[in-house]
């Protein structure tokens, strides 16, 4: 996944799959400054399959107050809504 059309999305969640030209395909990466800048989120849901969070995805996010990971997945977790690695990944 690599951004937003509008920079004033507040509540962010992304898909767990996205159609492109009629096809399905499910979102395991988030690229590096997808949404840097969209400083009016407040909120970013991440769904189970994600396993790659590139640099500064959520840079200058200055609103941003919880991060919320879908309890299954493996790569990450969010804590007190801060996003986390799950450490036995690596």
């Amino acid at each position: 996944m690599s951004g937003v059309s509008s920079r004033d999305v507040d509540k962010l969640v992304i898909p767990s799959e996205v159609d492109y030209d009629g096809r399905l395909y499910k979102v395991y990466y988030i690229s590096s400054d997808a949404f840097s800048g969209c400083s009016k989120i407040k909120e970013i849901f991440i769904p189970e399959k994600v396993s790659y969070i590139g640099e500064r995805a959520f840079g200058s996010c200055s609103s941003l107050e919880k991060i919320v990971v879908d309890s299954n997945n493996k790569y990450y977790d969010s804590k007190d809504y801060i996003l986390g690695l799950y450490s036995n990944y690596f």
